[in-house]
């Protein structure tokens, strides 16, 4: 059975970059015509694609949480292996977009139809995949130096996945910096930022080029091409384009009813401040991998919500890979402390409303099971698939399920012999504030049900200049991450990611230091009790370190409201399996929790001044927390929280940066609020702010303040004590 793909096509080649909130000089320009995907994959053309080449499966394309997971399944496997059959779970199944595929996946798929389907090759085609074995790695001033067996045919800049060695950082995944031929062997080195060091046994690789062949049919639409076919219109700005906020023609939240109403999306929406899902859920507790209900639509759904090229969920139902590879200062593209080490996501997933023009991902780094991934295929312009007269509905219906588990890339290794450092007993002096819980799955935001458990723990010296941490877990893996070898069989239960985050009780907060991928503290040492199945994972954080959010910036802002929590997350659970916050546990803690926030606290600092050159932009903002300068989404905070760029309430809202006077123009608040309405408004209590009503603001802790770089540290801040009334000098830079 062929379930053909529809393609629309993206024309106005040639096209303005825009979209600069993501970083560098903006993004969205494409000199060519092109097609893409109207519609994501769907789990019912996944099923076509396994049928015809994962009888045996020695790629892993199937992952046994497309049919487990019930919150965003699709697709059984039955049989035994050699003999593998899959099919959609129901109807509605096949229409719904395929979750869980990983970019060596969606690359294999991308070569079938490049190459006609049926039983064509997965191969090579738009993309030519090499895989081998390599016998030797060492590392020497950052460098790693890879030998594999025989002549591979890899370049410069092509990007690698290594698995096997035992070593801490030589299972990789980057780009390749140089190549050369040595005595019948290649010989290949890669940037990697762990000591000197020398790997044992021999590993597989597979590697895949940067970007697609020059005369590929179908590829994976590049970061450029994506972000134009979701956002652009050539139609706004009189006539000379321009990017909407959302990929449903729309700078406001959308709804997510599905039908024909005009901007909606599979995104959360909020009644009386929670969660509500496009399909009526209510409760984010009320929902669990095991027993669902499933938060996916079938593609197209929202009818009248496509952008202006034609395509539909591009934000909403599951995140988009692109074939673009994260620049090296991409926090959420490290891994195992080597860069380019993912392709760049986009669009906002069914449990995210950040939407994909202000994101590169969803402040999760990407899983081995590529949680919450899916794709849409781009073309060229005159590529027409066959046609056949197969319906979606045809699809056969659920068999039996296998439960066997994905390849992860090779076979396990033998378990390390390498010896367990002594864990750390430091003990600590009541003058430091003593932070930390319980960790355990009950903890997390959708509710887990999984044999692991522990304790964190932060301790701030008295002069806030570092944090330090122990985590201690039982039922968990954290061999991959800390030395290169895991320590059980399961694969299920290794660790892939450790985080700090930052956000209130009951919410999924962005990343503020990545502990292991990306690993952004330099101090960080695991040690592992065999006798007690234990791991303790300890650290230093301070301003030394290159973290997501600014260590001083973190103390103010997240530690002392209350917001920051440890999130770690394994291949059973990847949205995160365990959760424990950091809670005031002394009187030292308490104190500083409870103190007041004066220029006096040692904690609170101000950053350097913030410079703006070049172009001065207005722009019609639909969310809160939002300033402009240079045509930039910056980011600004007038309240106690950093709201996303697409934050559903129109609280705090400034426009016009004055380039030429060097301070922010207060032109209008709330929609419709002036320069001396702002001024003269006072602060509202927390629990009497009126969400959409205009005229106030929120600073309960005496602070204002907004940044105009699109990172997480603030440029300007100004002390308001007591009703605070803000004038011009409010706001110098």
């Amino acid at each position: 059975m062929t379930q053909r793909h529809e393609f629309v096509t993206v024309g106005d080649p040639g096209n303005a970059n825009g979209l600069s909130a993501l970083g560098g000089n903006g993004y969205g320009s494409v000199g060519y015509t092109y097609q893409i995907g109207k519609y994501e994959v769907t789990y019912g053309q996944w099923a076509e694609f396994l049928n015809a080449k994962a009888k045996s499966d020695p790629t892993g394309l199937y992952n046994r949480s497309m049919t487990t997971d019930k919150v965003a399944n699709g697709l059984t496997r039955s049989g035994k292996e050699g003999n593998y059959s899959y099919a959609p779970i129901n109807v509605t199944s096949a229409n719904l977009p395929v979750d869980y595929v990983a970019f060596q996946d969606i690359v294999r798929y991308a070569n079938w139809v490049n190459n006609g389907k049926g039983n064509s090759s997965t191969e090579y085609g738009a993309y030519t995949i090499t895989t081998g074995r390599l016998k030797s790695a060492e590392r020497k001033d950052q460098v790693i130096t890879f030998t594999a067996d025989g002549k591979l045919d890899v370049q410069v800049g092509d990007q690698i996945d290594v698995f096997g060695f035992r070593g801490i950082g030589f299972n990789s995944k980057t780009t390749i910096e140089t190549v050369k031929k040595a005595k019948g062997d290649t010989v290949f080195t890669v940037y990697n930022n762990y000591p000197d060091q020398i790997a044992t046994g021999k590993a597989k690789i597979t590697v895949i080029p940067s970007s697609h062949s020059a005369d590929a049919k179908v590829w994976i639409p590049t970061e450029n091409e994506w972000l134009k076919a979701a956002y652009y219109d050539p139609t706004l700005n009189g006539g000379e384009g321009g990017y909407w906020t959302w990929a449903t023609r729309s700078n406001d939240l959308p709804g997510n009813t599905s039908g024909t109403l005009a901007n909606q999306a599979n995104i959360p929406n909020y009644i009386n401040g929670a969660p509500y899902f496009a399909n009526g859920v209510l409760s984010s507790r009320a929902i669990t991998p095991s027993t669902g209900p499933n938060l996916l639509t079938p593609v197209g759904s929202f009818a009248n919500s496509s952008s202006y090229y034609g395509t539909f969920d591009q934000d909403g139902n599951v995140e988009e890979w692109t074939s673009t590879i994260y620049d090296p200062t991409a926090p959420l593209g490290t891994w195992n402390s080597s860069s380019n080490s993912f392709r760049v996501r986009h669009g906002a997933p069914y449990y995210n409303y950040v939407p994909g023009s202000a994101a590169r991902d969803d402040d999760l780094v990407p899983s081995p099971l590529s949680y919450g991934m899916g794709f849409r295929l781009a073309a060229d312009i005159n590529y027409s698939e066959p046609t056949s007269s197969a319906s979606l509905r045809s699809a056969s219906l659920a068999g039996s399920t296998s439960q066997s588990l994905r390849s992860l890339g090779g076979e396990k290794p033998p378990l390390s012999s390498a010896s367990v450092t002594k864990t750390n007993r430091k003990s600590y002096p009541a003058s430091w504030a003593h932070f930390g819980s319980k960790v355990d799955a009950t903890q997390e935001i959708w509710s887990v049900d999984y044999p692991a458990s522990g304790t964190c723990d932060m301790w701030l010296d008295p002069n806030r200049t570092h944090l330090d941490y122990r985590i201690k877990i039982t039922g968990l893996d954290f061999g991959l991450v800390a030395r290169g070898v895991p320590t059980t069989p399961d694969e299920l239960d290794d660790v892939y990611g450790m985080h700090i985050h930052w956000g209130p009780k009951g919410t999924a907060g962005p990343v503020a230091l990545g502990i292991a991928n990306p690993n952004q503290d330099l101090d960080t040492r695991y040690s592992f009790n065999k006798k007690k199945n234990t791991w303790t994972i300890t650290g230093r954080w301070s301003n030394n370190d290159p973290s997501v959010v600014n260590f001083d910036f973190n103390l103010a802002n997240f530690l002392k409201e209350g917001y920051s929590y440890l999130n770690i997350h394994n291949d059973a659970v990847p949205l995160g399996v365990v959760e424990g916050r950091f809670d005031p546990l002394n009187a030292a803690a308490r104190d500083f929790v409870n103190a007041p926030a004066t220029p006096a606290n040692s904690y609170l600092v101000k950053p350097p001044k913030a410079k703006q050159t070049g172009f001065q932009g207005h722009h019609s903002h639909q969310a809160s927390d939002a300033l402009t300068g240079q045509a930039i989404n910056d980011g600004c905070c007038l309240d106690d929280r950093l709201e996303s760029p697409s934050q559903p309430y129109k609280s705090d809202r400034l426009v016009n940066y004055a380039q030429a006077q060097d301070r922010l123009a207060l032109r209008e608040c709330d929609g419709d609020s002036i320069l001396q309405g702002i001024r003269n408004t006072p602060s509202v209590a927390a629990d009497l702010f009126a969400k959409n009503k205009p005229g106030q603001h929120r600073h309960p802790n005496g602070l204002l303040m907004g940044g105009l770089n699109g990172d997480l540290t603030r440029d300007f801040e100004r002390k308001l004590f007591g009703t605070p009334v803000l004038a011009a000098d409010s706001f110098f830079l």
